[in-house]
């Protein structure tokens, strides 16, 4: 399956994002996609889009990625997004990176306030993927994520986390 939309009338919320983020988990699971690891979500009348980034050894593959919708009313699974998925996923031998992450995390301005860090391969414009380091951070009270070339030392991205009543996206 690549992509389905079940568009009905949401009833009154009974399901938090927690859960829904789980119940999207499970479909995932069930059907064959194991190692999904949710990122960001969009909630919007009544309904959470959540996205699910593959996962293994250590490294988050935002190329191979999934959105999932849940009807907060119920938990039903009302629509499903997969072709980052399926166009992407595959073997890959990304070797060892040159850096280290204490080496990639002396190139993030204003490291010191740094979260969180760990592997990611992000999609480029051109469509390839570079394996970074991605760093989750707070400057001037903003969320931020920095991703590092894990070979190079690049700064390759830098991203604003969007907090809201609505979700979490990126900008």
């Amino acid at each position: 399956m690549v992509w389905y939309l079940y568009n009905r009338e949401v009833g009154n919320l009974t399901i938090d994002i927690n859960k829904a983020k789980q119940i999207g988990k499970d479909f995932l699971k069930s059907r064959g996609y194991p190692n999904m690891k949710e990122s960001y979500y969009l909630e919007t009348h009544g309904v959470a889009t959540i996205n699910y980034a593959y996962t293994e050894d250590g490294i988050t593959y935002y190329t191979d990625l999934i959105k999932v919708k849940v009807a907060l009313d119920n938990g039903e699974v009302v629509g499903f997004e997969g072709n980052g998925y399926l166009m992407n996923h595959a073997e890959r031998n990304l070797g060892q990176p040159k850096l280290t992450e204490a080496e990639a995390r002396q190139k993030v301005l204003r490291g010191e306030n740094i979260k969180s860090s760990g592997l990611a391969l992000i999609p480029t414009d051109y469509g390839t993927e570079i394996l970074c380091y991605e760093f989750v951070g707070k400057l001037s009270g903003k969320d931020f994520l920095v991703y590092i070339n894990a070979n190079t030392g690049v700064e390759e991205q830098v991203l604003m986390i969007i907090n809201s009543e609505e979700g979490t996206l990126t900008m």
